[in-house]
Parts: structure tokens; sequence; C-alpha cells
């Protein structure tokens, strides 16, 4: 089983900057609650993930997105495979908690499901710039799921 990400342009808005939307790919083989926490408006966005699954699950996620923490588990027992095609595949064991930095926040997210098990996505989204915080909850078997 293969996931992978990219970055791709959605178009440009009337200012003429493009906008972007990363896709980000979770495998699994059982069932899995995914806990998403992005927090954006200030450079760089930081993400946070974690899982309640008993198996390791593996996440792509873009190359430039950088780790900055590890809690419940140590470093060693995450690793991240070799970059290929701009993106880096993380294994994210039971317990841990992942806190990487985007360095340059895209408009929009996808979560996709390649392992055709269901995927019970927990989003929260701060928007440090309007002080705000929206939750949101999603199951996602084989589509794609637009995050944010």
């Amino acid at each position: 089983m293969v996931a992978f990400t990219l970055l791709l342009p959605n178009g440009a808005p009337p200012t003429g900057s493009v906008e972007t939307t990363v896709h980000l790919g979770v495998e699994h083989t059982e069932r899995l609650r995914l806990s998403l926490s992005v927090s954006r408006g200030k450079i760089p966005a930081l993400l946070q993930v974690s899982h309640d699954g008993a198996e390791t699950a593996f996440l792509s996620l873009p190359e430039s997105w950088a780790l900055q923490e590890v809690k419940n588990a140590r470093i060693a027992d995450v690793p991240a495979d070799a970059p290929t095609f701009g993106f880096r595949r993380w294994h994210l064991p039971p317990g841990a908690i992942l806190t990487l930095s985007i360095p340059s926040p895209p408009d929009g997210a996808v979560v996709n499901n390649p392992s055709r098990v269901p995927l019970e996505l927990r989003v929260t989204r701060i928007d440090l710039l309007h002080q705000t915080t929206e939750r949101d909850v999603y199951l996602t078997t084989d589509q794609p799921q637009k995050i944010w």
C-alpha cells in the first residue's frame, strides 16, 4: 500500500497569488481515530497529530514540514522515511503525539485514506489572527476529505 502527498495549485484568486491545497496521506490496517490540530495565523503554522489505534499509523506529509516535538514516545520510535517527490512518510506509534512546523501554510488541506479501512478524523483549526477555534469530526473510508 502506498500513500503520497503533493502540493497542488487550485488556481489564482483575484489578487494574483496562487492558492494551494496540500494532500495528506494516512495508512493503517485497523479502524483509526486520527486527531489533527492546526494553528495558523503566524509563520510557521503548527500541526499536532496523534491517534488512538493499537498499531503504528503512517502519515505522508510535505518534506518541508519539520518535526518540532514528540510526546509520549522516544524520537527513535517515530522515524520518517527518506523524502520521495518532496514528501516524507512518518511512522506514528500508538500514543505518540507529533508536532510539526509548517513554514508555508497551505490555503487548504485534504486527507486521503488509501487503506480502505474507516478513518475518523478529529480536526481542530485554531486561527491565531481572529482568535477562533473550530472543531469537526469526519468519517472517511475511500474518498478524500477536505479538512480546511
